[in-house]
């Protein structure tokens, strides 16, 4: 738990023989291990979480390779040299807590090459609510231009759904300070990006962006609640995605190419207040991937099997490009065209429903599933036993591929000990029939999916 300890101190009443004083209590921290995942080519830089008894004066590192100093009121570990590096905090000392050091824990530093990086489910960043099948990738965030004026900020969601880079402002270090487009003096520009449950407000800056040993530079990203101006009102209707709790993510990656058919809310702002208007997606938000200058046609999402169980975590690969490398062929893959804003057809039931292959759902999300559902949570399904179905995806060039799926009950799966966070058959259904059917993280467990943008020939697709 980070934070302070509260030490009650007992006073002594009247005159005379008062109480001993409580001694102060020893120094100690909860030690913590961290994984950097940092690009090829410029600074991995991290904040730290110092889960002590007393805030830290200062950090210590066991080599010469990586600093820790403060940043702002956070402290940062930095460092242009792989390895793992061990932390100690130590304090001055106060009335409470007595002057000491304490081992912090070890930060992994790794970098990563080439156009793969990794991608991991598990329980979501440290000091949030555990979540379960949220895909998450580490992104390297630079000052443009500069290769030290970075931030390597790790669980950022990745979303196949939806366009764009969003970082919670909270959690950039004050020393990145990135910089908004160039308009009028006095203005900002702002956006108001919705979801199927929520909308998500903030600024547009602009950010070189890496993974691996790629790069998108002077990208436009979107700082999500930045604090210089409060969310307006008609950018709440739905419930704002406004801290890291709610969302279990510090950022969201969509890798979708969705082009000129979805639109944010832009804002122009200046001291008089906000205008508004709607922008096309890549006029106000750009995909990282697809500034690249190699491999920018398309990613590949490859997870592995998992128990019907479950499993504690599950660790796979994004990769950038298709056919561009010898590790990102189609091989056997077939290709599906869009019906329409670059979803498929799923038969399902004897019925046609759009739909979409979405990490950023974290179950299947099916209209009219014969199970019953759970009593504590009616649009979930709780069969008595896993059962087994069977629907066809289809696209406009011809294509289907049938997709075979076990549905199980979500109760006892999500309440099992010890706690999974990575499961193929959780499910919620909605019975409305105009409903789109959404093909959620359990869909990708056992697949390499892939998703071709509209700059590859012939594109865009969908493939697995």
């Amino acid at each position: 738990m980070i934070g302070s300890l509260a030490v009650v101190l007992l006073q002594a009443c009247g005159g005379g023989g008062g109480a001993p004083a409580v001694p102060a209590v020893a120094f100690s921290c909860i030690a913590q291990t961290q994984a950097v995942n940092g690009a090829s080519g410029v600074a991995a830089s991290t904040l730290l979480q110092s889960s002590c008894n007393a805030s830290p004066d200062s950090c210590l590192v066991n080599s010469s390779d990586a600093t820790c100093a403060r940043d702002g009121n956070r402290w940062a570990l930095t460092s242009t040299t792989a390895g793992t590096y061990a932390i100690t905090w130590t304090f001055s000392g106060n009335t409470q807590v007595a002057a000491g050091s304490a081992p912090g824990g070890t930060v992994n530093v790794q970098f990563q090459t080439g156009n793969q990086v990794p991608i991991a489910v598990d329980a979501g960043p440290v000091g949030t609510p555990p979540s379960y099948n949220q895909v998450y990738v580490s992104v390297t965030l630079c000052v443009p231009g500069s290769t030290t004026e970075c931030q390597t900020i790790d669980h950022i969601k990745l979303d196949s759904a939806s366009v764009g880079l969003r970082i919670f402002a909270s959690v950039l270090k004050p020393s990145v300070s990135l910089p908004p487009p160039n308009l009028a003096a006095g203005q900002s520009l702002w956006s108001c990006a919705p979801f199927a449950a929520n909308e998500m407000w903030g600024s547009i800056r602009l950010a070189d962006v890496y993974l691996g040993s790629e790069v998108s530079p002077q990208t436009l990203i979107q700082l999500v609640n930045d604090p210089a101006v409060a969310v307006p009102s008609s950018c709440s209707s739905q419930g704002i995605v406004d801290t890291l709790e709610n969302s279990s993510a510090k950022g969201l990656l969509g890798v979708r190419d969705l082009g000129s058919l979805a639109v944010d809310q832009l804002s122009i702002c200046d001291q008089s207040g906000c205008s508004t208007a709607e922008c096309y997606i890549a006029e106000c938000i750009n995909n990282p991937i697809s500034l690249f200058a190699h491999d920018s046609n398309g990613v590949t999402i490859t997870l592995p099997s998992i128990s019907p169980l479950g499993a504690a975590t599950a660790t796979g690969t994004l990769t950038f490009g298709i056919g561009t490398q010898s590790n990102n062929t189609l091989g056997s893959a077939v290709l599906l065209a869009p019906a329409n804003d670059y979803n498929q057809v799923t038969n399902w039931q004897g019925m046609q429903y759009v739909s979409m292959l979405d990490t950023g759902t974290s179950d299947y999300d099916i209209p009219n599933l014969p199970v019953p559902t759970c009593s504590d949570l009616p649009d979930a399904s709780c069969p008595s036993s896993a059962q087994s179905f069977m629907a066809t995806l289809s696209g406009t060039n011809s294509n289907s591929q049938t997709v075979n799926f076990t549905i199980g009950n979500y109760d006892q799966l999500l309440e099992q000990t010890p706690r999974v966070t990575a499961l193929d058959d959780v499910a919620y259904q909605f019975n409305v029939t105009y409903l789109p059917v959404i093909w959620g993280t359990p869909f990708f467990y056992g697949r390499t999916v892939f998703f071709l943008y509209s700059n590859y020939p012939g594109g865009p697709f969908v493939a697995f």
